[in-house]
C-alpha cells in the first residue's frame, strides 16, 4: 500500500458497515493474545443489520464524531471521539492495514478536530494491546481501569491521557 493514496474524512451512515467489519477484523485478529474467546466476541460481534443500526443510533445519542481512513475508496479504518467529554473512544485499522503509519495519521486528525471543538485533554480506556500504540503517540498511563461490554462483562483496560 501506498499511503499517498490514504485519505482521512468524516464518517457518512454508508459507513457504517465498513467500520463495523474494521472494528471486527482488528479486534479479533489482533486483541486475542490479551483477551479471551467470549470477551473479543461480545467486545465485536459479527457484522449484521442490527449492529449498523445500532451504531447509527449510538453515533447520534452519544454525540461521536468519526473520521474514516480510506484507501481507494475502501474504509480501512476509523477513530471516534466525543468532544463533549473529552473523551476519545478508539482509533481501529483493519488488521491487514496495521503498522504503517495509518492509526497516527487518523489519531492525529481526531485530536485535531478535538481542539477544533475546543478539547484541552483526550481521554480515553485503551484495550491493553493498544497501549504502546497511544503511548507512541503521546498518550500517558493514568491508570488501571474497567471498560464495560453491553452486557456488563468487564474487560481489563487502561486508562490513558493526552494534553493537546
Amino acid at each position: 500500500m501506498h499511503t499517498s493514496t490514504l485519505a482521512i474524512r468524516p464518517f457518512s451512515d454508508g459507513d457504517a458497515e465498513a467500520v463495523l467489519n474494521v472494528h471486527y477484523s482488528a479486534i479479533h485478529d489482533c486483541a486475542s493474545s490479551v483477551y479471551d474467546a467470549d470477551t473479543l466476541n461480545e467486545w465485536a460481534p459479527p457484522v449484521d443489520p442490527l449492529r449498523v443500526d445500532g451504531l447509527l443510533r449510538e453515533k447520534v445519542a452519544d454525540g461521536m464524531t468519526m473520521l474514516v481512513a480510506t484507501e481507494v475508496d475502501n474504509v480501512i479504518g476509523f477513530a471516534s471521539i466525543v468532544p463533549s467529554r473529552s473523551t476519545l473512544r478508539a482509533v481501529y485499522i483493519a488488521s491487514r492495514f496495521q503498522r504503517r503509519g495509518i492509526g497516527k495519521k487518523l489519531l492525529a486528525a481526531a485530536e485535531e478536530f478535538a481542539k477544533q471543538q475546543g478539547v484541552l485533554t483526550l481521554h480515553l480506556n485503551s484495550s491493553l494491546n493498544a497501549v504502546a500504540f497511544y503511548r507512541a503517540c503521546g498518550y500517558e498511563n493514568v491508570g488501571d481501569g474497567v471498560h464495560r461490554l453491553r452486557s456488563g462483562r468487564q474487560m481489563a483496560c487502561i486508562q490513558m491521557s493526552k494534553r493537546l
